[in-house]
């Protein structure tokens, strides 16, 4: 508990860096190549934690972890537009069989997949950037991946922040045990996810 107590005092004195991690976080989250390796909605889970604990303010949370998903995608877009260099069957994380998996959800759900896709982290990074690729109208693009941003940060700070709220109004968290078995509860998650990753990379995505 010591250690963790120092995890505590750290985050309370460089508590002004931790909005612009999230800001980063939610920006690299949504690029089509380090997106596949950034666990951003794990984190801004935590954030949204730290939130109801008094270290943070989840209305600027939800604000830069919104902007920075504006941002991320619309690079990706930007990215997405320039073709398809970045998609070859040589390079460990992004394979052509990625781009194969976003290519049939974009043409699936057209438009909309910029808004499904948010929420479907193997997908997250690459829609926006098929979504350039593909040539979407920039106009109909940018409604939906601010549309998919504003839920996406609220709903996820605001998870974060309401599970920290509900334990300790009921006592079952006795303080900083409870973010202890959050922090486990979030690495169990962050090891799903990697094992998404694996498949990824073995080139059989599953959704």
């Amino acid at each position: 508990m010591q250690r963790f107590d120092h995890l505590m005092a750290f985050i309370e004195i460089y508590q002004s860096w931790g909005y612009w991690i999230l800001f980063l976080v939610s920006a690299f989250e949504s690029l089509a190549v380090v997106g596949l390796l950034m666990p951003g909605t794990t984190i801004t889970v935590v954030f949204g934690l730290l939130a109801s604990e008094g270290l943070f303010n989840i209305w600027w949370l939800m604000v830069l972890a919104f902007i920075g998903a504006v941002i991320g995608d619309g690079v990706s877009y930007w990215l997405g537009s320039k073709g398809l260099k970045y998609f070859k069957d040589e390079v460990k994380i992004l394979k052509a069989s990625h781009f194969d998996l976003g290519k049939k959800f974009f043409e699936k759900y057209g438009s909309k997949s910029i808004f499904l896709g948010r929420f479907i982290g193997p997908l997250r990074p690459l829609i926006p950037f098929i979504a350039g690729l593909m040539h979407m109208r920039f106009r109909t693009f940018f409604f939906w991946n601010v549309t998919s941003a504003i839920l996406w940060s609220v709903f996820y700070v605001s998870v974060g922040y309401f599970f920290g709220t509900a334990w300790r109004a009921s006592g079952v968290w006795p303080g900083r045990i409870g973010a202890v078995l959050f922090v486990l509860v979030a690495g169990g998650v962050v090891f799903y996810v990697r094992g998404k990753l694996l498949e990824l990379k073995n080139g059989k995505p599953k959704l």
